[in-house]
């Protein structure tokens, strides 16, 4: 096979499995999120936003969730979730999740904790919205 052959063949796999993947339900997004994110998920988590990204063999997942507040601790322990500095990156707001519509909930700096990892596998970008309910709001980035 040529090498331009094999790169079309490459190019034609990655966009047929982006529009599969648009097709597929909330818990296979939720797997993929896990799987990716290398996150466990508590079992009453709810799905507000999911998107994902496949390119040369690398994806970029976000996702945007609601679990039991009384999920966190467990969800962040058994995540490796452990250096949350409070706030979010000024950068972030602007470019991460817009998709969702649902950044205005990152505005403020007294609501929300935030974690990057960017020298490990998988890179995960983390902000832990506290919204004074029974739910706390995830908003999810990872690359892997």
């Amino acid at each position: 096979m040529t090498r331009s052959r094999a790169l079309r063949t490459s190019v034609f796999a990655t966009a047929l499995l982006g529009s599969l993947v648009g097709c597929a339900d909330e818990s296979e997004q939720l797997g993929i999120v896990a799987d990716c994110g290398k996150l466990v998920l508590p079992p009453d988590v709810e799905l507000l936003f999911y998107e994902r990204d496949v390119m040369f063999g690398d994806q970029i997942v976000e996702a945007i969730f609601d679990i039991p507040r009384g999920a966190l601790d467990a969800f962040k322990h058994q995540s490796g979730l452990t250096r949350f500095d409070p706030g979010v990156p000024a950068r972030w707001r602007q470019e991460s999740w817009l998709a969702s519509g649902q950044t205005d909930l990152l505005a403020s700096d007294a609501e929300n904790e935030h974690l990057v990892e960017m020298n490990r596998t998988p890179t995960r970008w983390v902000v832990i919205h506290d919204s004074a309910d029974d739910s706390t709001r995830v908003f999810f980035r990872a690359g892997c």
